[in-house]
């Protein structure tokens, strides 16, 4: 689910900026929300999303900034994690 997702982050199927919405997409993954929420958090991880405390899930905007960061942890992340 996180590879499905990250695909529509990266292809603006999901635009940057939008809020999340975990009952929707409970459904369309089969997943309760403890399992979709650890997904949001392994997202939140890399980047892709941003977690706000009482307002749920939304996709990281995609700024200069943003992507010039992303791009620069992204070796040492998957360098770590593999």
């Amino acid at each position: 689910m996180s590879n499905v997702l990250k695909r529509e982050i990266l292809t603006l199927v999901r635009k940057p900026g939008s809020d999340l919405d975990e009952v929707q997409l409970s459904e369309e993954f089969s997943l309760s929300r403890t399992p979709l929420r650890e997904v949001f958090r392994e997202l939140a991880g890399e980047g892709f999303v941003e977690l706000r405390e009482n307002r749920g899930t939304k996709i990281s905007d995609m700024s200069h900034m943003t992507l010039r960061d992303f791009f620069l942890a992204a070796p040492m992340i998957y360098s770590a994690v593999m």
